[in-house]
């Protein structure tokens, strides 16, 4: 008799425990927040990734542009000139102390011959330069930056990283021109 009374007496606490639906919200969100978070902030840390190589991808632009109009070579310091296009043009998502580059004329003037200037990289995956020689008049050009991007969240870093350590990605832009049949002793 004691057994089935007991029985009965945790049926029933059992029977209340069940209706009893209080926590059930709490607990599914506890479920599904780890979750969650996790996408929310991977797809905010592709978001900076992909800003960032956009905002390369202008910088190298506009200041392939300065060369090709002859801007910087009409200047003192053409790398000087070079290098603050560059950085006003890199945006708030890089230093640009970060960002290499080189700035390479190619030999016999032809654009059929850029192949043999491929992207030099050391063992952390940042750029080595080949230097600034940004031609003369009517000049085929290269003009080539990398920024290397670190994630922030490990678990990105290890999915998008280029393997080298240290989760980071190596964006390059690179602007072939010819250089404009611009004039040094115009002062317009």
């Amino acid at each position: 008799m004691f057994f089935i009374f007991s029985a009965g007496v945790m049926y029933k606490n059992l029977k209340i425990l069940t209706r009893n639906k209080d926590g059930a919200v709490a607990v599914e969100f506890a479920l599904v927040a780890v979750p969650l978070f996790i996408v929310i902030i991977g797809i905010l840390e592709m978001c900076l990734f992909f800003a960032a190589g956009m905002a390369l991808e202008g910088a190298a632009q506009d200041s392939a542009r300065v060369i090709r109009t002859g801007e910087a070579q009409k200047t003192g310091d053409p790398l000087t000139a070079f290098e603050d296009r560059v950085c006003k043009n890199s945006g708030i998502l890089m230093k640009c102390g970060d960002i290499s580059y080189e700035v390479i004329e190619i030999s016999g003037g032809s654009f059929y011959s850029v192949a043999e200037y491929e992207p030099q990289f050391d063992e952390d995956g940042e750029m080595i330069s080949q230097g600034f020689a940004p031609g003369g008049v009517e000049s085929t050009v290269l003009v080539r930056l990398a920024y290397r991007y670190k994630f922030t969240t490990p678990l990105i870093g290890g999915l998008m990283g280029d393997g080298l350590g240290g989760g980071g990605f190596t964006h390059l832009s690179t602007v072939i021109i010819r250089n404009e049949p611009y004039d040094y002793d115009d002062d317009s």
